[in-house]
């Protein structure tokens, strides 16, 4: 037992001597290494001293290079969301990432579709931007010899305008304007009756006598001719002018009662003189104050003392070109062409004449012989264009619809 003891002690120092010697074999030949290379370096002409501070200088750089690396860490650190401290934490957010990806995950590509066809979109418009830009970086030289082109260019696309002419566009005046009324007028109040001879072929025994007067148009339009007719009593307000024949009748002894009227013609024409030629286009005015008429004393206007009104619609005269003249659109400059018409005729339908006259009766029962005075009667005529929606009132063909004539 002891001796088996001792050899493994034995063994165990063996070993130890010989790791020494191994030991000392290393170092000397560490030791020769080290002199090889200070020999070589020597000979290569590389001091210790650059040697060193080349070593120096490489743990310079390897200090920047691990802090550069440090640097991109932390930046990923950042960039990257917060660290889980616990591994279970880690796995549930890798989880819930890797969920989102999986949902999101057409979407994306859809969106990285239209990137690339945005991308591709604006690679193709890119040739025209840098045309665009190469153009506006010429030189004014380059551009004055260019314009010729781009000013034919514009020509074969703009439209082309010749001078203004100016074309004198005249308005032919044909607004003839010829109304023609009576010059005189006789009237009287005849209360007892008495024959009163009233022109070569008439003797009246009317309580008021009147010659029938005239109207006549000549104009080359419609005319609306209005009569004002004003009557005043000369007597300081003695005579009453009343409403009706009844009140006439039905006037007492001191009352002056007097029905007066102004009577128009009806639709079966106007004649003049002894009533053998109807009214024409030749007829003046002197001819208009006696007249032949027959009245319509359905449309009798009542006068009353003061302002009165009796309106007749007379339509337009017929003319022409005067011995056959005409007018020329190449030539005629003269706006004014009514010196080249002629009149050939009044309305052909008797519609270019009107006429009117006085009537009425007065009460028979008062002594007129007491009244010095009589009454005044002032005409004023007055005329304008028709409006052509006028209306006529029956049993006439002139008078217009209105001023107690309605029947």
């Amino acid at each position: 037992m002891i001796g088996q003891e001792g050899r493994y002690h034995m063994s165990e120092h063996e070993k130890y001597r010989n790791v020494k010697q191994k030991a000392a074999i290393t170092i000397i030949a560490f030791l020769i290494f080290i002199a090889f290379v200070v020999e070589t370096v020597a000979v290569m002409g590389i001091s210790v001293e650059s040697f060193a501070a080349e070593t120096e200088i490489s743990e310079e750089q390897q200090e920047e290079l691990e802090t550069s690396e440090l640097s991109e860490e932390q930046t990923e650190q950042q960039q990257q969301p917060e660290t889980i401290e616990t591994e279970g934490n880690e796995e549930e957010i890798n989880s819930t990432e890797t969920e989102i990806t999986e949902e999101e995950k057409d979407t994306i590509e859809e969106k990285t579709e239209e990137e690339r066809v945005d991308e591709q979109s604006t690679n193709e418009e890119e040739p025209d931007i840098q045309e665009s830009d190469t153009e506006d970086h010429l030189t004014e030289e380059q551009s004055t010899e260019e314009k010729p082109t781009e000013v034919s260019r514009d020509n074969e696309n703009k439209k082309i305008e010749t001078d203004a002419m100016e074309i004198s566009v005249p308005i032919y005046n044909y607004d003839i304007v010829n109304v023609v009324v009576p010059t005189s007028y006789a009237v009287a109040l005849n209360p007892y009756e008495l024959p009163i001879r009233v022109n070569e072929t008439t003797v009246s025994t009317n309580q008021v006598v009147a010659r029938n007067y005239g109207i006549i148009n000549k104009s080359t339009l419609d005319k609306i001719v209005t009569v004002s007719l004003v009557v005043e009593d000369q007597n300081d307000g003695k005579i009453t002018f009343v409403d009706s024949e009844e009140a006439v009748m039905n006037a007492d002894k001191d009352t002056y009662a007097v029905y007066f009227t102004a009577v128009p013609a009806d639709d079966s024409g106007i004649k003049t003189g002894s009533g053998n030629v109807d009214v024409n286009k030749d007829t003046t005015a002197a001819e208009l104050a006696d007249v032949s008429m027959t009245g319509a004393e359905n449309s009798a206007v009542v006068l009353k003392e003061g302002k009165n009104q009796i309106a007749f619609k007379l339509s337009k005269a017929v003319y022409q070109y005067e011995n056959g003249q005409e007018i020329n659109i190449d030539t005629a400059q003269d706006k004014d062409v009514r010196k080249q018409m002629e009149l050939t005729s009044l309305a052909t339908d008797g519609t270019g004449a009107a006429a009117f006259t006085f009537n009425g009766v007065m009460n028979q029962q008062a002594d007129w012989s007491k009244i010095t005075n009589g009454i005044k009667v002032s005409v004023v005529y007055s005329y304008e264009t028709a409006a052509g929606d006028e209306r006529i009132a029956d049993g006439t063909s002139t008078v217009l619809y209105r001023n107690g004539n309605e029947n």
